[in-house]
């Protein structure tokens, strides 16, 4: 765990950590990432500047479904505009509909399947400097 988290909370490593926390209390995990060359080729991105990757989880499952996901994503894609950001992709489990209703609700839009039956969700700024509302 160490080995591989310890450099992305250090800041030598590409990936960024964040400890999502809802009403003072850590409720689960988000990270985001500039999407790496071999990855830009799997994904079918040719020549493609400013994509970012995320991942994310809410492990406390009495908060699953209250739309906390949907406004942690958003703030996300906030930050990410905001730093230059023009799309943002992400993989999901084919069946994991919950997961795949919360990125609709922010943008995202399925673009293919990839291997092992997950599905390439992607969202592009329109504008480069578009402000979530965020979702009450």
């Amino acid at each position: 765990m160490n080995r591989k988290y310890g450099p992305r909370v250090d800041g030598e490593h590409y990936v960024t950590p964040c400890i999502i926390e809802y009403r003072d209390n850590p409720i689960g995990y988000m990270q985001y990432y500039e999407i790496q060359e071999t990855e830009l080729i799997t994904y079918g991105y040719k020549d493609e500047q400013n994509i970012y990757g995320i991942d994310q989880f809410i492990g406390e499952t009495e908060l699953w479904g209250k739309g906390i996901g949907t406004k942690m994503i958003q703030l996300m894609l906030n930050y990410l505009c905001e730093n230059g950001a023009s799309k943002v992709v992400l993989e999901v489990k084919s069946n994991n509909c919950r997961a795949i209703s919360s990125y609709t609700k922010c943008g995202f839009k399925r673009i293919k399947e990839l291997n092992n039956d997950l599905v390439l969700m992607e969202w592009i700024d329109p504008s480069n400097s578009t402000k979530w509302q965020l979702i009450e």
